[in-house]
């Protein structure tokens, strides 16, 4: 049986923090509350309703319970991540800067943020600290004058390597311990969701 690799189940790991962006706008716009209805699922399976807040039916509750599992995905993730990062470099930052190295650069920001289920004022303020740290550099866009592309430059590729080294380490304790075929199919389940949840939240009126 084939097992994840150390950088597989990092990925697994980043896939779970892309994915709890999405869900997150789609539980707003389904709840009015944010974050992604971490603490109303909690809320809600422990007491059974809230006061202003829907029901809990059979359909309602398995909904509410996948968006809590992957919000707590997300904040174990994010600790996991960020304890094994250089100094000052948060998981938003090393997720920008791993997608960059991973799948290449000059990705647009829109491109990007759209990919993590991140605002346009998240996407801009990690931007703007990675800018202002010397990390990235933004240009203008070759193909479309109105926007930017987003490089990496040669103090960004490297931070971003060393953390890729540091959180690949962890990632190899625990590579073993499922299947990668449960895990690209759990993948692909997920990505399909994230679809049809933002496909939700821009066009309510489809759904």
């Amino acid at each position: 049986m084939q097992v994840i690799t150390g950088m597989g189940a990092f990925r697994l790991v980043t896939f779970a923090y892309q994915f709890r962006g999405i869900a997150a706008r789609a539980g707003r716009s389904w709840c009015g509350v944010a974050p992604c209805g971490a603490t109303l699922a909690r809320d809600l399976l422990r007491q059974g309703h809230r006061q202003g807040g829907p029901p809990v039916t059979e359909t309602l509750t398995p909904v509410l319970t996948l968006l809590a599992a992957i919000s707590a995905a997300h904040h174990t993730a994010q600790r996991l991540v960020e304890a094994r990062l250089p100094k000052g470099l948060t998981a938003a930052q090393f997720a920008v800067l791993e997608r960059l190295i991973r799948l290449g650069e000059g990705q647009t920001p829109r491109a990007i943020a759209s990919a993590f289920g991140w605002p346009k004022t998240s996407m801009s303020h990690t931007l703007a600290v990675l800018e202002a740290r010397g990390l990235v550099r933004l240009e203008p866009n070759p193909r479309d004058g109105r926007s930017k592309c987003l490089w990496l430059t040669p103090k960004g590729r490297t931070l971003a390597m060393t953390g890729v080294t540091a959180v690949e380490r962890d990632m190899a304790r625990i590579a073993g311990l499922a299947p990668i075929e449960a895990v690209q199919s759990l993948a692909v389940d997920l990505a399909s969701l994230a679809e049809r949840l933002e496909d939700q939240r821009r066009f309510p009126e489809a759904a």
